[in-house]
């Protein structure tokens, strides 16, 4: 904002590399600018089709009709007759135009040529494959698996190299070595319906993995003071290595 300039060690900035190209440090082109030339040809090409859309619908809506004067007439009388056929049409209420046999009147078909829906649709997907969005997604009107395949193609390399970042970052090369790393847990970018996410929490919930709070988190309920660290857990569960002897099918000695 202060048009200051700050020179830092690169050891101590963050670097998330995303969509990496010809440029070693900052990606896109040679200049380190991004290369949207790809994209800029069909962005193009949809503005083009828009435009010619744009075009067909006045050229459409010009002229509506011809009247045929069966007569000759010189240009200020063929004037003076389109000026009263024009004040017959704003006057006219019903719908209907009275013309003498002098005259006659053509209506014109409209036949608007428009880009076929085949096309316009190949050219949104175009555009958004190149930001790995479907038009679903875009629209909010999408289905669980097609979340899913959202999230697993889009927003998980994200997640995943924004963790990876992160852990080369804050840990040194030992740390790393020793298992040391930063992990993102996405949970709120996870699609459920509220039958999946009750049936999840009934599965944890039974084996102790989630706390109270956490269940009403996930229904989207408020977390309560009284339930902070608590965790219930089934009896209907038991170590699989002391089945038996919880079942009193095998006893010690």
């Amino acid at each position: 904002q202060n048009r200051e300039t700050t020179t830092l060690n690169y050891n101590d900035v963050l670097h998330l590399k995303y969509r990496y190209s010809v440029n070693e440090l900052m990606g896109g082109d040679e200049n380190g600018k991004p290369d949207n030339a790809a994209i800029l040809r069909t962005v193009t090409l949809n503005d083009y089709l828009m435009q010619g859309v744009t075009i067909a619908m006045k050229s459409s809506c010009a002229v509506n009709g011809v009247v045929k004067y069966n007569s000759i007439m010189d240009n200020g009388k063929l004037k003076a007759n389109l000026d009263k056929l024009e004040k017959q049409l704003q006057r006219s209420e019903s719908g209907f135009l009275p013309l003498d046999m002098k005259a006659e009147f053509i209506p014109i078909q409209r036949s608007v040529k428009l880009v076929d829906k085949d096309t316009l649709e190949f050219i949104d997907s175009k555009i958004l494959r190149n930001f790995g969005v479907s038009l679903p997604i875009l629209t909010g009107d999408y289905t669980k698996e097609q979340y899913e395949a959202f999230y697993q193609k889009t927003l998980e390399p994200l997640i995943i190299a924004l963790a990876n970042a992160f852990t080369k970052k804050l840990f040194d090369y030992k740390k790393r070595r020793a298992g040391n790393r930063i992990e993102i847990y996405p949970k709120e970018l996870i699609f459920l319906s509220t039958a999946q996410a009750i049936e999840m929490i009934r599965l944890l919930g039974d084996s102790g993995t989630l706390y109270e709070n956490e269940k009403r988190r996930i229904v989207g309920l408020k977390p309560l003071p009284e339930l902070e660290g608590k965790r219930l857990q089934s009896l209907n569960y038991v170590d699989a290595t002391i089945a038996k002897q919880y079942q009193g099918g095998e006893k010690n000695g």
